[in-house]
């Protein structure tokens, strides 16, 4: 069970722990919510690039799992803009909603949508799944054990509900800026195996 070509993996990675930091740093910065200690970084510790880098793998070998092979439409830079510009949508909507949950989750609903018809793809809607199943799974235990948290009032998994939405907003972002990276690194979806075949 791999994402293909080593470098494809290895671009995947890059991305998303570039992407996902810089997201975070961002939203640290907005007060979203905070960490207990970062290390000596400015915003984020150390290890969030690394659990950053693991997060675009995951949501490939999810999307290969649920669609079967040759399930990413492609790469284009038109992708890569679409994403990058989706991020900087995400993190504009839950930081200034942040503190008032029933806007952030109607903000975030509408951006949704906007991610989907933009993309017009199946993929789309299986990285979405992919980030809100990893996204509260992954947080759970770290917050439980104080390692951040969030300056609205806590929900679900220690974690405000809009959260899981934005986690699958994210899911598909990173997933589509990690493809259009990644992609063409590999051969394109030739190098990319299914999880059902041989390795």
């Amino acid at each position: 069970m791999r994402v293909g070509h080593p470098r494809r993996a290895a671009a995947l990675a890059l991305t998303g722990a570039i992407l996902g930091p810089l997201t975070e740093a961002a939203c640290v910065a907005g007060g979203l919510w905070t960490y207990a200690d970062t290390g000596g970084l400015p915003y984020v510790p150390p290890w969030n690039f690394p659990a950053w880098a693991s997060f675009p793998p995951a949501i490939w070998l999810i999307g290969g799992a649920v669609l079967g092979p040759g399930w990413m439409g492609g790469s284009s830079s038109r992708a890569l803009a679409l994403a990058l510009a989706g991020v900087g949508a995400e993190i504009a909507i839950f930081v200034s909603l942040g503190m008032k949950p029933l806007a952030a989750l109607a903000g975030g609903s509408v951006l949704a949508a906007a991610v989907f018809l933009a993309f017009r793809e199946r993929s789309t809607l299986a990285m979405m799944g992919a980030g809100a199943l990893l996204g509260p799974l992954v947080e759970s235990l770290p917050i439980s054990a104080g390692a951040w948290s969030y300056s609205a009032p806590a929900d679900l998994f220690g974690m405000p509900a809009y959260m899981i939405l934005a986690y699958a907003i994210f899911g598909a972002l990173l997933g589509h800026a990690s493809g259009a990276v990644g992609l063409p690194v590999g051969g394109g979806l030739k190098g990319t195996i299914h999880p059902d075949q041989e390795t």
